[in-house]
């Protein structure tokens, strides 16, 4: 990943296009941050343990210590995982997409899910 490049690293998903637009580009950010053996290192290195509940711990604790929660603006903003470690911010669906990068990295498998107060109206993403 190039930290010097926005355009691989925050992708903005018009509200308009919908979850399915921003699942997509997650997916992609994901595939993009896979693909690049120094952020796949780091996460080796960070929550790589023999338990796998300990890496789950590990991970959730990473994020919850080290990340702030800022709503994006208007539009979906996505930010790759391979540099929200060093912005430290993001919303839910970017707190999503890391975990379930790094978990995907360690090959424990994982989904994500949609939550919301009423039904078929997800407001928010997890892991």
């Amino acid at each position: 990943m190039s930290i010097s490049n926005p355009e691989t690293n925050y992708i903005r998903v018009p509200l308009a296009e919908g979850l399915s637009s921003t699942l997509r580009v997650m997916r992609e950010l994901e595939q993009r941050a896979l693909a690049e053996p120094i952020f796949v290192n780091w996460i080796l290195k960070n929550f790589k343990q023999t338990c796998g509940v300990c890496q789950l711990k590990k991970i959730w604790e990473y994020v919850r210590k080290n990340f702030n929660y800022i709503d994006d603006e208007y539009d979906e903003v996505l930010i790759s995982p391979a540099i929200i470690i060093s912005q430290r911010f993001g919303d839910c669906d970017d707190f999503a997409l890391f975990i379930h990068t790094c978990l995907t990295a360690l090959n424990i498998p994982s989904k994500y899910i949609l939550l919301g107060a009423e039904k078929n109206k997800p407001t928010h993403i997890a892991v």
